[in-house]
């Protein structure tokens, strides 16, 4: 009788199993073969979930990146991303396309072409609500300091760290704790001149976003604050009648150092952040001398490796209103340090001559260059 039961119950499974293996075949002749989900391919700037302002795009390809703040926290109400402002290649367009957002992701293409450009997210009323960074270079390498730290070979968006490629070892300026970078230019931007004439002059402004082209506005209490300098990241924010050495209305000291830690407003890729005085370590007046056309500075080490510090001059905080000056032959030079000094801020600071100190304080609302410090 057990055996019997048995071979019924066994019986009774493989006509199932039969009967399933039909249906499965029904199903797949009528649904056709099942395709898998398309594999993304493109590069992910955000692999490593090590978040930042910036991005570092060194080939043409296709990207992607997380759409999240340096602390890794979500940029939130994200309807869009486009490209707000790049440097122009060849045919004179920008240097990214088929920009495009979903679900927390960014892509993007790349021509290649090195160079700058920033993408902006908007949200449903068209408003930016954050924005990053593409710095379209080589690697940079890096830069041991006698007594200090190890900081980038070049300034923050430079194409270059030779002095022989003249204004691609520039880079772009930036107002001290603000995360999105001001174009400076080859030459100053004299009396009759208009600000970010040179901008104008080197740089595409997205027309789809024409109203947030380059301009200069006075600080005051409604547009001196981190949240509007944010959702207009290139309106350059002068100093305001109260005197305040800022480009905020009321000055706030922790924006590129909170704790001793990297900040959602640092400007600096993942991995680096703006350097603190102790790296520059022993650089002074002795040894930083004048590049042989008076337009750039050389640090020699004790073992005798050198950098090299083009004078690109500043966009200027206070009456000068953002307009560009002290560039190349006989001009200045400043980097920012991530610390306050009283109501300015602390950079490293040399000119032609014989000047050269990382013990300077300046203007907060002038744009000067930022070389950033290793940290990991």
């Amino acid at each position: 009788m057990r055996t019997k039961c048995v071979r019924a119950a066994w019986s009774f499974a493989l006509c199932l199993s039969v009967a399933l293996a039909a249906c499965d075949d029904e199903n797949n002749e009528n649904d056709g073969p099942v395709v898998p989900p398309p594999v993304d391919e493109s590069i992910d700037l955000t692999a490593s979930e090590a978040y930042a302002n910036c991005f570092i795009v060194t080939e043409a390809d296709e990207y992607r990146f997380a759409t999240r703040k340096v602390d890794g926290s979500d940029v939130e109400g994200i309807v869009s991303v486009d490209w707000l402002w790049s440097t122009k290649n060849a045919a004179g367009n920008p240097l990214v396309s088929e920009v495009s957002y979903k679900d927390g992701i960014v892509h993007f293409t790349s021509d290649g072409t090195e160079g700058n450009t920033v993408l902006a997210a908007f949200d449903a009323k068209g408003e930016v609500i954050w924005s990053w960074h593409l710095w379209m270079t080589d690697q940079p390498e890096l830069f041991a300091y006698d007594e200090g730290g190890e900081l980038m070979d070049r300034n923050l968006g430079a194409t270059s760290a030779l002095e022989a490629d003249g204004a691609a070892s520039f880079g772009l300026l930036y107002q001290w704790g603000r995360k999105d970078p001001f174009y400076g230019g080859e030459k100053n931007e004299d009396s009759g001149d208009g600000v970010f004439l040179r901008a104008r002059e080197s740089t595409i402004v997205n027309p789809a976003h024409a109203s947030l082209a380059w301009i200069a506005v006075q600080c005051d209490e409604q547009v001196g604050t981190v949240a509007y300098a944010t959702a207009h990241p290139t309106t350059f924010l002068f100093n305001s009648p109260n005197g305040n050495k800022d480009w905020l209305f009321t000055g706030e000291d922790a924006l590129w150092d909170n704790a001793g830690k990297k900040t959602n407003y640092d400007p600096c890729p993942a991995g680096y952040r703006v350097p603190d005085q102790a790296a520059w370590g022993n650089i002074s007046s002795y040894n930083v001398d004048d590049g042989p056309n008076s337009d750039g500075k050389y640090y020699t080490t004790d073992s005798g490796a050198k950098t090299w510090f083009p004078l690109c001059g500043h966009r200027w905080g206070d009456k000068d209103a953002g307009k560009l000056g002290y560039v190349g032959a006989y001009g200045t030079m400043g980097c920012w340090q991530r610390t306050a000094e009283g109501s300015n801020a602390a950079m490293f600071y040399t000119m032609y001559g014989t000047y050269a100190t990382a013990k300077y304080a300046f203007n907060r609302a002038s744009a000067s260059s930022v070389r950033c410090q290793k940290t990991n």
